[in-house]
């Protein structure tokens, strides 16, 4: 536990750059796209941008957040000059929303990481989020050759993403798209 906070501490020490000038398109998107937290600074800064990981997230599962923060996402294990991360989430339904909602407005003022949009998360949601995250890439993130989306119960291996991105020539990187398909796995409920 000692060794997760002391990570923490290290990574909220990390400044991101300064506003960018074209601040009244970045609103006028963020409304567009219905964010009720985003930082404009998000996708900027880096020298060599090479992959934006978006990693769709639910509200409430801040350990988990916390994790990779601690973990696979901690600048010390990467190149920060050429990976940028964050979390996509919507809005906590139910009973506990205003308490999940308030505990994200903290992580968002503490890490910058967290991009929110304002409408109900939940796993039938997803064709939404996944919409929401490509807009998102579009309008804020376009200077990223690659994206990678994941989910959070994901372990990335960035230092060798980041390796095989590097070898995909560039005139093949426009139309790039990489996965594995899974045969013959059982069909699961």
């Amino acid at each position: 536990m000692l060794l997760l906070d002391l990570l923490y501490k290290i990574w909220s020490c990390v400044s991101l750059p300064p506003v960018p000038e074209a601040m009244h398109r970045i609103q006028k998107t963020q409304t567009l796209l219905n964010l009720t937290l985003i930082d404009a600074r998000i996708c900027s800064g880096l020298r060599q941008p090479l992959v934006l990981i978006v990693i769709r997230a639910t509200p409430d599962q801040q350990g988990k957040r916390k994790a990779i923060r601690a973990t696979w996402a901690n600048p010390c294990t990467y190149d920060p000059n050429k990976v940028r991360y964050l979390f996509l989430t919507g809005k906590q339904p139910g009973p506990q929303s205003a308490y999940v909602n308030e505990v994200l407005q903290q992580e968002f003022d503490c890490y910058g990481d967290i991009v929110q949009y304002d409408s109900a998360d939940g796993y039938r949601l997803l064709p939404q989020k996944q919409f929401i995250a490509l807009s998102l890439v579009h309008h804020f993130c376009s200077n990223f050759p690659f994206v990678f989306m994941t989910d959070e119960d994901f372990l990335i291996n960035i230092p060798k993403l980041t390796e095989y991105l590097l070898q995909v020539p560039p005139k093949g990187r426009k139309s790039f798209v990489g996965g594995h398909l899974y045969k013959d796995v059982p069909p699961r409920s």
